[in-house]
């Protein structure tokens, strides 16, 4: 009551006002921790610090079934110390306090001098295998998964990468064929507003030499098509000229070769009639026949020599 300090010989009880003072300590104290947690946001605004920070935060989630994995293999591990050293070592007296041993052993705090001393044997022996093991972990999370994340970042940025400079190309495509449509547009206008003034005035005179120039132009580019027209009329028509030409010339070679068959045929009719004639002549004339019997040798076979020449000719 009578203020702070208490007067001398006077007892004060101050039990509540420090749990609150304690209480501030430690609010104070995670919200200093939640602070310099958001420091993150600030360092993501630097562009070497945003990749490193995506990494972290994409390596947390990959983290998670390693994490499960050192678990399991830790409670092993802690399982087997309480077992061996659990009656002589306080640290290794139950499960949970073996357990934080171990996890202190990996970050740098071990208890190697008391488990020798509990057991020359498997004090060594335990502290290698549980410290390669540990050290084989804890280097497999950090690695692993921040190679991994590392990897799925720069393979998501280039696809990001490539999608934009996609989409840059369709859009500057876009933005030119619209530019020469729009240059089209203009052009017919000025060319059916130039047509216009010019079916206005058709007499030269009256013309400027900008409409003259103009006109002539057109009139140029008219002629123009109207000879390539002319021309590809003229070649089509040459073409089916010469393919005519071939045509009658293969159908006077055909009738050529039919006259030479049916002259043939007609001049081996006549011989089969003469043949045929002479024939009958002999079977009606049988006194010439006796006179043709005497005839030598000699003159039969010229006379069948000159049968054999005409039935060949």
């Amino acid at each position: 009551r009578s203020g702070f300090p208490p007067p001398p010989g006077s007892f004060v009880n101050y039990e509540s006002p420090m749990w609150a003072v304690v209480q501030w300590r430690n609010l104070m104290a995670l919200s200093t921790l939640i602070l310099w947690l958001k420091l993150g946001r600030a360092l993501d605004s630097i562009l070497f610090m945003r990749r490193v920070l995506r990494v972290l935060g994409r390596a947390v989630l990959g983290m998670v079934p390693l994490a499960v994995v050192l678990g399991v293999v830790t409670w092993g591990f802690a399982v087997s110390h309480v077992l061996l050293f659990g009656g002589v070592l306080a640290e290794y007296g139950t499960v949970f306090s073996s357990f934080f041993t171990l996890y202190r052993s990996v970050i740098g705090w071990d208890a190697y001098a008391g488990m020798v001393n509990a057991d020359p044997f498997w004090g060594p022996a335990m502290f290698t295998l549980w410290t390669l093991a540990g050290t084989f972990f804890v280097s497999s999370v950090f690695f692993a998964v921040l190679a991994e994340a590392d990897l799925y970042i720069a393979v998501t940025k280039d696809a990001q990468q490539g999608l934009v400079d996609t989409f840059t190309t369709v859009w500057d495509s876009i933005k030119r064929a619209q530019r020469r449509r729009a240059e089209l547009i203009s052009l017919t206008s000025v060319v059916r507003h130039a047509r216009q003034r010019l079916s206005l005035l058709p007499q030269k005179a009256m013309r400027t030499p900008a409409e003259s120039l103009l006109g002539e132009a057109l009139e140029l580019s008219r002629m123009t098509a109207i000879e390539r027209l002319s021309t590809a009329k003229e070649r089509q028509m040459m073409e089916q000229a010469a393919e005519e030409i071939k045509q009658n010339k293969r159908v006077e070679a055909l009738d050529l070769r039919v006259a030479r068959v049916v002259a043939s045929v007609n001049s081996l009719q006549a011989t089969l009639k003469k043949v045929q004639e002479q024939k009958l002549a002999k079977q009606e004339d049988p006194s010439k026949a006796k006179g043709k019997r005497n005839i030598p040798p000699r003159r039969a076979a010229g006379g069948e020599s000159v049968l054999a020449s005409t039935l060949l000719a």
